[in-house]
């Protein structure tokens, strides 16, 4: 058993330790859990400009941004610019609109991503060695962390691992 303090401490190392491992695991190249959906973002981008920067901003870029932000608004509210159509591009987008498309979430989650301990554990499965070896590598990592006073009689790093295979 472990204090508080103590188990946070060792909640926080072992998890260190899990994305140490993880990361050797991972191929080079391969991309996170989340990518970025690049339209939502730019028009996440557009609409963050306009409602905060819009009086700095030069008239042909503010085109580019109104023009992203209205084609969007016709695509998904069927052609709805709140504002009305009458004037300039700022009066047919409403600030409410603009903190709408502020509030998607431009994160979408990569369908080729794989979680890390699908890897360590794709990684060391057919291999009792590797499977010994990562074990005693855990065992000296919570004595390393924990420092523990008292173990059970017989408890060792090198304590032979056992598989269920036959």
């Amino acid at each position: 058993l472990l204090c508080g303090n103590c188990h946070v401490h060792c909640q926080q190392e072992s998890q260190k330790k899990m994305n140490q491992i993880e990361t050797l695991c991972r191929p080079p190249g391969s991309k996170p859990r989340y990518i970025n959906n690049e339209k939502l973002y730019k028009l996440r981008s557009s609409a963050l400009a306009l409602l905060n920067w819009k009086h700095k901003i030069p008239k042909d870029h503010l085109e580019i941004h109104y023009k992203r932000i209205e084609e969007y608004l016709i695509e998904t509210e069927g052609g709805d610019l709140k504002g009305g159509s009458n004037g300039d591009n700022g009066d047919r987008i409403l600030p409410a609109q603009l903190q709408e498309i502020i509030n998607i979430d431009y994160k979408v989650e990569n369908p080729d991503f794989i979680p890390g301990p699908v890897l360590v554990v794709g990684s060391i499965i057919d291999d009792e060695e590797k499977i010994g070896s990562f074990i005693r590598s855990w065992r000296k990592h919570f004595l390393d962390t924990v420092h523990p006073l008292y173990l059970p009689d017989g408890w060792s790093v090198d304590h032979q691992v056992t598989s269920n295979n036959p």
